[in-house]
């Protein structure tokens, strides 16, 4: 995989290429600069309304509350911690006696709300699923923890906003190349002497629909054998139904 370290303004200097509206030495000026940033960042809202987003992989470490099990995260409403929304959970951890490290098994909504569960029950977590939001994403864990534990949870975060100088290597390189073309489509709109040929639209609309269908992603268990157990909540026990 290409080192090469890419940047918000790199992009935009890319976008205005692709449409032959910058020769290879020619700088970029503050307007165009002000013109695709604005347009990046309103292709975000944008796309968020049509359920794709932009993600990065991150590391979130927090330690259980004893006797909850909803955890919130939003930095558009007030929520339990201050964080962009997630896309996708890929994995989740606790410790314990700061030695050990427990895998929580991901799970979706439908594994969650149809199968048949005890409530209220507190013990170590051994489910998690997550529930996106429009202006939060909320965090569920199986059953309620009871201790407060270390959770790691490492995550794919959305993008709400971009500025100028804000690196892009923590995105994957296929939202990257995306981005490029989504741009350009939306600037050739601000400069009518702007190249936009047939390629280039065929190009963008491969790359939307396969992020589209790319996204939705669900884990499948055996949830029958781990929400109904009757065997205490030992977790190494109750996996080897």
């Amino acid at each position: 995989m290409s080192q090469v370290q890419r940047t918000v303004n790199q992009l935009i200097i890319q976008a205005y290429r692709l449409i032959g509206e910058l020769g290879d030495a020619e700088p970029l000026t503050d307007t165009m600069l002000q013109d695709g940033l604005y347009c990046m960042n309103e292709l975000l809202d944008q796309f968020s309304v049509s359920s794709v987003y932009v993600p990065f992989v991150s590391t979130i470490n927090f330690n259980f509350t004893p006797m909850q099990d909803t955890y919130t995260f939003s930095d558009i409403v007030p929520a339990d911690f201050v964080s962009s929304r997630f896309v996708d959970l890929s994995l989740a951890n606790y410790q314990v006696d700061g030695e050990i490290f427990y895998p929580i098994r991901i799970i979706d909504r439908a594994d969650y709300y149809l199968q048949t569960r005890v409530t209220n029950v507190t013990a170590r977590p051994g489910l998690v699923w997550v529930n996106k939001q429009g202006t939060e994403t909320a965090i569920v864990f199986y059953p309620i923890p009871d201790q407060p534990y270390l959770c790691q949870l490492q995550v794919k975060v959305m993008i709400n906003s971009f500025a100028p100088q804000d690196s892009l290597n923590s995105i994957p390189p296929h939202y990257v190349r995306f981005l490029k073309y989504a741009l350009s489509r939306e600037l050739k709109a601000y400069y009518p002497s702007a190249n936009w040929p047939t390629e280039n639209e065929d190009e963008y609309q491969r790359t939307f629909q396969s992020l589209r269908q790319g996204l939705e992603k669900d884990v499948g268990i055996r949830p029958s054998a781990i929400m109904v157990s009757k065997e205490p909540y030992y977790w190494q026990t109750i996996l080897a139904y």
